[in-house]
């Protein structure tokens, strides 16, 4: 809320507000990681899976 992270506009002055209100919290950014690591494995398995298979009968 202090530091002005999402701006609103390229003109300061354009909106009532110049940046948009934002509390980072710690918690959601562990959250956030977690997720995208979680879906990076389940995306990476099947092109791994398929490329051992090929290995694997060739």
């Amino acid at each position: 809320m202090h530091f002005g992270l999402l701006k609103l506009g390229q003109s300061p002055g354009a909106f009532i507000i110049d940046a948009y209100p934002v509390k980072i919290i710690p918690s959601d950014l562990l959250f956030i990681f977690a997720t995208v690591c979680v879906i990076s494995f389940l995306i990476i398995l099947y092109p791994v899976n398929n490329l051992r298979k090929k290995l694997k009968n060739s």
